[in-house]
């Protein structure tokens, strides 16, 4: 998997993969980094003497960890299958890779369990071990992205046909339960450009009811600067 990825440091320009036509994978993976990011960072930084931000710190691991498994089972639901139907084990390594990441989820509960119940002479002991674990997760996790936007989705371009990749991608986000996706779209926001944002707005806003769009606006005042909410909306 790395050595596909590490591919790219030496590739030269004409291998630098070219903006793809419909990407199943982009916006959701730039809100599971930023996600990581700031688990991580909360994780790095919490007082594991004080039983108040250890408690903080475990709900967001636990949220992060329903939110990050909820995103392997849908893909394993519409993204594998896809693929393994025009490709006999086409989808073999990203369910071996999916399950290595549901082991990694177990690992880190236990941990955690471990950590709540603990005294606070253990706790820092057991942070640090958190802290740790969930910093190779991340680790293997940033590598298995990459190799999806890398290497799985030229595939499914070479497969499938714009208007197929677009209707495989549309009944996946259908699937997601409204809290989780508005969940999904407070990481993946902040964590797009602003031409990104466009395109993801303009998309909730023609596929969403009104009242169910408009909360997904209040929503971004909360994870975004007003000058630049005012904007996205004029854009679109």
């Amino acid at each position: 998997m790395l050595s596909q990825t590490n591919a790219l440091d030496v590739a030269p320009s004409s291998r630098v993969p070219a903006l793809p036509r419909v990407d199943l994978y982009g916006g959701v993976h730039r809100g599971l980094r930023l996600g990581h990011t700031k688990l991580l960072t909360l994780l790095g930084t919490t007082s594991y003497t004080d039983r108040t931000s250890v408690e903080r710190a475990l709900d967001e691991l636990e949220a992060f960890l329903d939110l990050a498994g909820l995103h392997l089972a849908i893909e394993e639901r519409h993204y594998h299958p896809a693929l393994e139907a025009r490709l006999k084990q086409g989808a073999a390594v990203l369910d071996d890779q999916h399950r290595a990441h549901q082991r990694s989820f177990a690992e880190l509960r236990k941990l955690a369990a471990k950590l709540s119940a603990a005294t606070t002479e253990t706790a820092p002991v057991l942070g640090r071990a958190l802290y740790l674990r969930y910093a190779s997760f991340v680790a293997d996790d940033l590598a298995h992205m990459a190799e999806e936007e890398l290497v799985i989705l030229p595939l499914f371009h070479a497969l499938y046909t714009d208007d197929e990749l677009t209707a495989i991608q549309t009944k996946l986000v259908s699937e997601i339960p409204p809290r989780e996706k508005l969940e999904f779209f407070r990481l993946m926001l902040p964590a797009s450009n602003y031409e990104q944002r466009v395109i993801q707005l303009a998309g909730l806003k023609k596929s969403l009811p009104e009242p169910v769009f408009q909360s997904m606006v209040r929503a971004l005042y909360e994870v975004l600067p007003e000058n630049d909410v005012t904007t996205l909306l004029a854009a679109i």
